[in-house]
């Protein structure tokens, strides 16, 4: 009990140190502290990090609760990253500058996670995640979630070690760009077995500390708010999981009014095996019924698929190729494809190289390397 009430005041610390930090952009983690606590490699969970295989998938839509308790008992449930990062279109190019804190707990019935930016961009971070899930429902198969957190959805929205976020998710129409990949406050139900999970959940604010309490409907302060839900059939042991995902919502416009949006997509992964390569598809369909206070309605379409497959098997580095396209519905058509190689360089380690190309744009180069570092157990 007493080290539990320690965790807790640790998680409820990070919180707080959120309250005085301006936001911070979603970035993608994996969990050394899990790796270090059950004494297995990163591979166990991850193609290549933070890249989810089958397994890593069903960790983390269990909101941890797939895991045992008992063997994460005495590890120090704290963990630091170091990222240093190149855009050829950034301003500086090269960004040093982001230092992030992790703390995560696992416990019979429930478990939490909280990730501060310390330094994010060369200025002071924000809070990126901050949920509680109880897992005791239904026989240990039902979780209530709440905080900020991802939405429910494929894990490779927020679990991916490309240097590009997907587009798809993430398409503006008109004054509404959609948040469906976004970390955002709210409260989630989900129900997932060995075989597959139902999730939805109703989401608010992407901002700091001070979101948690945001729900105001006034169009001042444009708050995007509203439903998601996602539905997937996965095996922690079969590399193959398909699923459905949507949104509901109502986004207040600059002009006056609201565009009351909605969007339904569906998607597939498979992992990587010694025979075929790995793959993922999403594909959107969209409807905005006021996009720019003009009362004309838009129907958008959006798509993001890549193969990706193994080239150094020792330091799991995957080479993958990406292809995306949205369409607004208001007349704006963007296709885009990326070429990323990440790997292992040693441990806890990591690296990823991006060359992308938009229609019509001139070639830009990413990257980042990034560096993990768990704390040992008590």
């Amino acid at each position: 009990m007493v080290r539990s009430t320690k965790l807790l005041v640790i998680a409820l610390g990070l919180l707080a140190a959120a309250a005085f930090t301006p936001q911070a952009a979603k970035q993608v983690s994996a969990m050394p502290t899990f790796a270090q606590a059950y004494g297995l490699d990163c591979k166990t969970c991850h193609t290549e990090v933070p890249s989810l295989n089958a397994y890593g998938r069903y960790v983390q839509r269990t909101m941890y609760a797939g895991l045992d308790p008992a063997a994460y008992k005495k590890e120090i449930p704290i963990w630091m990253g170091e990222t240093v990062g190149y855009s050829s279109t950034g301003a500086p190019e090269w960004q040093a500058g982001n230092v992030e804190v992790h703390a995560v707990g696992v416990y019979p019935n429930w478990t939490f996670h909280v990730q501060q930016w310390i330094w994010q961009g060369n200025a002071p971070g924000g809070l990126d995640t901050a949920w509680v899930s109880y897992n005791g429902l239904l026989h240990g198969n039902g979780h209530i979630v709440l905080g900020k957190m991802p939405g429910p959805g494929p894990s490779f929205w927020s679990m991916w070690s490309d240097v590009s976020g997907f587009a798809a998710p993430a398409i503006t129409i008109g004054e509404h760009t959609q948040a469906l990949s976004a970390n955002r406050w709210g409260g989630m139900l989900a129900y997932g077995t060995d075989k597959y999970v139902v999730q939805a959940g109703y989401y608010g604010s992407q901002e700091d500390l001070n979101g948690a309490g945001d729900w105001a409907a006034t169009p001042l302060n444009a708050l995007d708010k509203g439903y998601q839900f996602n539905a997937e059939f996965q095996r922690p042991d079969k590399p193959v999981s398909v699923g459905l995902v949507g949104n509901i919502g109502s986004f207040p416009l600059a002009e006056g009014g609201y565009d009351r949006y909605n969007a339904i997509g569906a998607y597939g992964q498979v992992d990587p095996t010694k025979r075929m390569p790995g793959a993922l598809f999403y594909y959107q369909i969209g409807n905005d019924d006021n996009p720019i206070a003009a009362g004309i309605g838009a129907r958008s379409t959006a798509y993001s698929a890549e193969v990706y497959f193994p080239i150094l098997a020792r330091h799991e580095t995957m080479l993958g190729f990406r292809r995306e396209m949205t369409n607004d519905g208001m007349g704006n058509v963007i296709n885009t494809g990326e070429i990323n190689l990440a790997g292992r360089i040693y441990k806890y380690l990591h690296a990823d190289v991006e060359a992308g190309l938009a229609t019509g744009g001139t070639p830009v180069w990413g990257g980042y390397l990034w560096y993990t570092q768990p704390f040992g157990q008590w």
